[in-house]
């Protein structure tokens, strides 16, 4: 977004919060420090009514198959190949390519636990917490 005047941030956040629907935020408004083509991950954090043992389990295969769909139709992957990290509690962290070229939807993964495990996920609330670049550091 280019402005066409000068504003403060503070403003800018404020002016396009009032746009937004109340479910979307603008929580930080800067100059850009990174391309767009610079992201790699994502970090999200998952909490849903789920069997978290068979979720676990699930983490532990060797191999686990998914089908993605795209524009181009639908291909299969190995998700174990793409969580990049994962943190199982109360709630689930987990990051997953978010590239221009490559990502995968935390969705799909709670999909195909299900597929797979035949357990019902329920209740689902996915916020991603973070974009990263692929050196790590936070997206900006």
């Amino acid at each position: 977004m280019r402005l066409l005047e000068q504003l403060p941030y503070s403003e800018v956040a404020e002016r396009m919060n009032e746009a937004l629907p109340g479910d979307i935020r603008v929580t930080e408004v800067g100059v850009p420090v990174f391309k767009n083509t610079d992201i790699a991950a994502a970090e999200y954090e998952i909490t849903a009514e789920l069997d978290f043992d068979k979720f676990r389990e699930f983490l532990g295969r060797e191999h686990i198959p998914a089908e993605k769909k795209t524009k181009k139709g639908v291909s299969e992957l190995d998700l174990k190949q793409h969580i990049l990290f994962v943190d199982v509690s109360d709630k689930i962290t987990i990051r997953l390519p978010a590239g221009v070229d490559f990502n995968v939807n935390p969705q799909l993964v709670l999909d195909t636990f299900s597929a797979l495990s035949g357990c019902t996920v329920l209740r689902t609330n996915i916020l991603r917490t973070k974009i990263l670049t692929s050196s790590g550091e936070e997206f900006r």
